[in-house]
C-alpha cells in the first residue's frame, strides 16, 4: 500500500471515527486509531495528525452548532395541574418561537372557569387586567409576565447567563422574598426581559384554568400576585436604562408608560378611599372631613389587626369589610342614578313655566 492510499484509508478512519464520536469529539485522540498512526512513517504520522486535528476542530465547531441549534429549537411548556387547552394552542406558541428566534417566552389567553359570584368577578378581572393589558403591552413594548399556568419558554433563553442561575436564588431578604417567592412566572420573565429575551402574548392560544371560587383562596392568591407585581415591576424600572439598551422591544417611551401605569397602582388606594369618601358623602350626606375620616379610619385599623391575628381572621375580616363596601357601592350607584331620574324630570318642568312666562 503507498503513502497515497495510506494517507486516505487512515483519513477515513479518522472522519468515520470523528462523526460516530461527535458528542465528544475531543475523545478521538485517545482511540485505537493511535496504534494505526503509529505503525505509519514519520513523515505519514505528522500528516495525518495534523489532518486529525483539524479534523477534531471542525467537528468541534459542528457539535457546538448542533448543540446550540438543540437550544433554540427545544420548548419547555409551563402548566398547571389544572389547566385545559387543545392541541392548536401549543402549536400557535411553538410557531411563535420558531418565527422569531428573540421571543424567549409566549403565553396564550387564559380562561378562568368554575361557578360563584367569586368566578364571575374573575372573569370580568381576567378581560380586562389580563387580555386587553397583555396586548396592550405586547403591541407598545413587551409582555412583563408569561402566566406559569400556560406558558412557552425558549431552552435557550432560559440557559442564558443570569436567568436560570439567578431564578433558582434563595430569598435572604424581605423584598426577596416577595419578588422571588410570591410570584415565580413573574420574576422568571423579568430576568428574561433584563436578558434582552422577547416575551409575547398570542390571543388566539386559548387555554382553561379553575379560577378560585372561595373568597379565601381568591385572596390569598391576590395577596401573593399584587406584591410581586409591583416588586418585580420596580426591580425592572430600576434597570430600565441598562435594559432599554439591551432589549430591543423595550423603549424609553414603553418604560414611561410603566412608570405612569406603576405610579397610578401606588396610588390606587388612596384613589378608593376618596371614592368610598365621596359615597359617604353621597349616600348619608356626611360632610367631607367626616366622610374621608370614615373612609380612611377602617382601613388602618385592619392594616393594624394584620400585625397581630392569624392568617385566617384577617381574611374574614376582609371579607365582612368587602361585603360592606360592596353594599355602600351599590347604594352609591342607585343614589346616583336615582339623582339623575330626579333631575330629568324637574328641569323640563323649570323649562316649561319659563316659557309660559314668555308668553304672558
Amino acid at each position: 500500500m503507498n503513502l497515497s492510499t495510506q494517507i486516505c484509508v487512515t483519513a477515513f478512519q479518522i472522519s468515520l471515527l470523528s462523526i460516530s464520536e461527535l458528542s465528544q469529539p475531543q475523545l478521538v485522540r485517545g482511540t485505537s486509531l493511535n496504534k494505526s498512526i503509529s505503525k505509519l512513517q514519520l513523515p505519514l504520522q505528522q500528516e495525518c495528525v495534523y489532518l486529525l486535528t483539524q479534523i477534531e476542530v471542525s467537528h468541534f465547531v459542528c457539535y457546538y452548532y448542533v448543540k446550540k441549534t438543540e437550544k433554540e429549537n427545544t420548548y419547555i411548556l409551563a402548566l398547571d395541574g389544572d389547566t385545559g387547552f387543545q392541541p392548536s394552542a401549543i402549536i400557535l406558541l411553538v410557531d411563535r418561537l420558531r418565527r422569531y428566534p428573540g421571543v424567549g417566552a409566549a403565553c396564550g389567553r387564559i380562561h378562568p372557569t368554575g361557578t360563584g359570584p367569586m368566578v364571575w368577578y374573575q372573569k370580568f378581572e381576567y378581560a380586562v387586567g389580563h387580555w386587553l393589558q397583555k396586548t396592550a403591552e405586547h403591541v407598545l413594548g413587551c409582555v412583563l409576565c408569561s402566566p406559569g399556568c400556560f406558558s412557552l419558554y425558549r431552552a435557550a433563553a432560559l440557559m442564558d447567563d443570569n436567568v436560570v442561575k439567578k431564578y433558582t436564588t434563595k430569598a435572604t431578604e424581605g423584598h426577596h422574598f416577595v419578588q422571588y417567592d410570591q410570584g415565580e412566572d413573574r420574576w422568571l420573565c423579568t430576568l428574561l426581559l433584563q436578558q434582552g429575551w422577547r416575551v409575547e402574548y398570542n390571543a388566539a392560544s386559548d387555554a382553561y384554568t379553575n379560577a378560585p371560587q372561595e373568597f379565601k383562596e381568591f385572596y390569598n392568591q391576590r395577596r401573593r400576585w399584587v406584591p410581586s407585581t409591583l416588586a418585580n415591576t420596580i426591580d425592572l424600572l430600576n434597570s430600565g436604562a441598562q435594559t432599554s439598551r439591551r432589549n430591543h422591544s423595550i423603549s424609553k417611551l414603553y418604560i414611561l408608560y410603566q412608570i405612569i401605569g406603576t405610579a397610578a397602582s401606588i396610588l390606587g388606594p388612596a384613589t378608593v378611599v376618596l371614592m368610598i369618601a365621596g359615597a359617604f358623602n353621597f349616600v348619608f350626606g356626611w360632610n367631607g372631613n367626616a366622610a374621608l375620616a370614615f373612609g380612611i379610619l377602617p382601613p388602618a385599623i385592619y392594616l393594624l389587626i394584620c400585625y397581630k391575628v392569624k392568617s385566617d381572621t384577617q381574611i374574614t375580616i376582609a371579607a365582612v369589610m368587602s361585603i360592606f363596601y360592596a353594599f355602600l357601592m351599590i347604594a352609591t350607584i342607585l343614589s346616583i342614578v336615582g339623582s339623575f331620574q330626579f333631575k330629568r324630570i324637574k328641569y323640563p318642568l323649570k323649562k316649561e313655566t319659563k316659557l309660559q312666562q314668555v308668553s304672558r
